[in-house]
């Protein structure tokens, strides 16, 4: 299992970023926790629905499809604020999951309860991919992470497969060790997916940590007319925003200040202007640097 989650990764640990171990272990417990209370809800649905409702079944495939389609449209949101999203939608696939184990006390409203259950847990799909992997490559090694990601939730689920196979002939027909266990998957679930979330480290800015950072001491704040750079000097990470107008030299020109920035020395203009004189003087080409300035652009049109 060690090898699964960190050897499997050619470079393991610099591959990666430093949260993803700890992130992939609530992760696990929150997923195989989910699995359990969804072999629950399942039992509940076939029994409620006499082992299948043709024309609930395809009404709720229907409805999820296009509630799907719905949310991509508004995945800026999700990517927005992923971590919160993230939470919100396992909260309503746990919703989903009650719903599903109430089904078969309510005969008469089961379509109602597939179709609702349905709607509730499409939204999960689409939130855990706006929590993408990309904050965990570190050496363009997307392709190779979303691979083991993948690998990791199919054992997962395998173990959960087999550990809802033992416990379901135990636990079939009584209601009160059911609903124990469904609150006991459902706490474990949540606290995990919580501790989960809240151990990500992610580094590009939003609107809200962009606000926070602004406003705390930590974060030191520089406006310039080709550039805006925001440094926080408690994680030690700098931003840079460059106007898409700005010539090739502002590019250094920002790495030269986010630098002289972390150390809090205000005076860098007349500086830049000694360190650039001085990589001339060397022969060092100035113009063209490649620094990914590509990616720091922004435009007010």
């Amino acid at each position: 299992m060690h090898e699964v989650f960190t050897e499997s990764y050619a470079g393991y640990p610099y591959s990666v970023s430093e949260d993803y171990l700890r992130y992939q272990s609530w992760d696990t417990m929150q997923a195989f926790a989910s699995s359990m209370t969804a072999a629950l809800a399942t039992e509940a649905v076939l029994k409620g629905a006499g082992v299948g409702d043709q024309s609930a079944s395809a009404l709720a495939a229907s409805l999820t499809w296009i509630a799907k389609d719905g949310l991509g449209m508004i995945g800026s949101e999700l990517d927005y604020d992923c971590k919160k999203w993230r939470l919100v939608a396992d909260i309503m696939n746990d919703v989903a999951f009650f719903v599903d184990l109430l089904s078969p006390a309510l005969p008469g409203l089961f379509f109602v309860c597939a179709c609702t259950s349905s709607l509730l847990r499409c939204v999960v799909g689409v939130a855990v991919l706006s929590l993408n992997q990309v904050f965990e490559a570190r050496r363009n090694n997307l392709a190779d992470v979303s691979s083991k990601d993948g690998s990791q939730e199919t054992m997962v689920n395998m173990t959960a497969l087999l550990a809802s196979l033992i416990m379901l002939p135990l636990v079939s027909g009584k209601h009160t060790l059911i609903w124990s266990l469904f609150v006991i998957f459902t706490g474990v679930h949540l606290y995990a997916n919580y501790r989960a979330v809240r151990s990500l480290n992610i580094e590009t800015l939003n609107l809200k940590r962009a606000t926070i950072l602004i406003r705390v001491s930590s974060a030191l704040l520089r406006v310039c007319d080709n550039y805006t750079l925001l440094y926080d000097t408690y994680r030690n990470i700098g931003w840079v925003a460059l106007s898409e107008s700005a010539p090739d030299i502002c590019a250094l020109n920002a790495v030269f200040d986010i630098e002289v920035l972390s150390s809090q020395d205000i005076d860098s203009e007349k500086k830049f202007g000694t360190f650039l004189a001085q990589l001339k003087s060397k022969g060092w080409r100035v113009e063209g640097a490649n620094l990914g300035s590509d990616e720091w652009n922004y435009s007010t049109k």
